[in-house]
């Protein structure tokens, strides 16, 4: 497992805290349709975390499941694996935050009327969570308790990723601040 934890950072729980994004490795990630071929992390056995295709959706193994018990902000499904393992769930994160303030990020580079930025920050949500979304980025956001479970789990093919050092391209008219 992989971990980056690099500062503070303001996300969607109070920023007084540090937050972080579930990442799994790129050779996870298979198209929508989940088969074991696609998302194989070793020889015979599936990846932990794999992307469903969509930022906020993801199918997790038993081990991942069992991790996350009693952290709120998310919901999971059974799914069955044609010819894969059983214990697979889909991971839906329900909890929300507020909207991705693009002003307060870095800006890194200009090209065009795209600019690199590095940083999300968030606002608070109304209630405690440890998996949201906000409302205008379509990104699962998770609290320094869920870090640190995940992180403690030893789980295969999962980083966590500051949402401070986070960097990624917008467009100059979505650096106004949210309304």
């Amino acid at each position: 497992m992989e971990s980056e934890r690099r500062g503070q950072t303001g996300s969607c729980l109070p920023e007084s805290a540090d937050y972080y994004r579930l990442r799994p490795s790129a050779v996870t990630r298979p198209a929508v349709q989940v088969t074991p071929a696609g998302a194989c992390h070793k020889k015979g056995s599936l990846a932990d975390v794999m992307s469903l295709g969509f930022p906020t959706l993801y199918a997790v193994s038993p081990r991942f499941l069992t991790a996350i018990q009693g952290l709120a902000g998310v919901v999971v499904a059974p799914i069955e694996i044609q010819n894969g393992p059983d214990g697979y769930g889909v991971l839906g994160a329900i909890g929300r935050c507020g909207a991705v303030d693009y002003g307060r990020s870095t800006q890194v580079k200009r090209m065009g009327d795209f600019i690199l930025v590095r940083g999300l920050y968030v606002d608070e949500p109304r209630e405690e969570v440890d998996f949201a979304v906000p409302t205008n980025r379509e990104e699962l956001l998770i609290s320094q308790r869920a870090a640190d479970v995940i992180t403690g789990a030893r789980l295969d093919n999962v980083r966590i990723v500051s949402v401070k050092e986070e960097e990624f391209h917008i467009n100059e008219r979505d650096l106004a601040p949210p309304t």
